[in-house]
């Protein structure tokens, strides 16, 4: 599972043009990019446009962060038209992500950047996330749009210390979603338990090793009701 912040607020929009809507970040906050339903544009001179980003829970793992967006550039010509993004903190720096970035001109494109593990771990304010788009190259009459941007980060640990004597998990016909469990001294027990259940789990993490763990799963051949 994972986690996602997407642009929320304008902090800064220069020259850049909108598509529609009131705010410029509304125009690239999809889940799904949407093409030219809606963007954000940087003519000529468009300077930059920095948007701040959802809060997310802090993941606690320095892997797993990947900023991405989906641009064009269409009618370009000559020379290709360029992007700066950078990931900031604030007023702090954290990735520049992509510097001289070339625009595809025939149809959106998805840019990813994956942060390094010291990228990730320098982030100690996961609700004061900004991406900056910075002008790099755009000739007179031409333009860059971006019509999504996100940042993914992976799903927040649960943490539990001290632990309890037992720890259960149980659920009817339902989803049983775990992200990583960190239980500090481990209980005796860690149970398990669902029916028809779907149990997505990255880890647990027990320390030390707990006496005794289980999962217990009913799939009834009548419905229950």
């Amino acid at each position: 599972m994972a986690q996602f912040a997407r642009p929320n607020q304008d902090i800064a929009t220069g020259s850049w043009t909108k598509s529609g809507g009131t705010y410029w970040w509304e125009n690239i906050d999809e889940v799904t990019q949407n093409g030219d339903a809606d963007y954000c544009a940087c003519p000529n001179g468009g300077g930059i446009l920095e948007v701040k980003l959802s809060s997310v829970s802090d993941p606690g793992v320095g892997t797993g962060h990947v900023l991405r967006l989906y641009a064009k550039s269409p009618g370009g010509g000559g020379a290709p038209e360029k992007l700066d993004i950078n990931l900031y903190q604030g007023g702090t720096l954290i990735a520049n992500a992509f510097g001289n970035l070339a625009i595809n001109r025939t149809a959106y494109t998805l840019y990813e950047y994956t942060l390094t593990e010291a990228q990730a771990n320098a982030i100690t304010n996961y609700s004061d996330l900004r991406i900056k788009f910075i002008e790099d190259t755009v000739g007179a009459g031409e333009e860059i749009r971006v019509t999504q941007a996100e940042l993914e980060v992976p799903e927040a640990n649960i943490i539990i210390s001290p632990s309890p004597a037992s720890v259960a998990t149980s659920a009817l016909i339902g989803a049983i979603i775990l992200g990583s469990v960190s239980i500090t001294p481990a209980p005796a027990s860690v149970a398990i338990e669902a029916i028809n259940p779907t149990v997505i789990q990255s880890s647990i993490i027990l320390t030390p090793s707990s006496s005794n763990l289980t999962a217990v799963f009913f799939f009834p051949s009548t419905p229950r009701v």
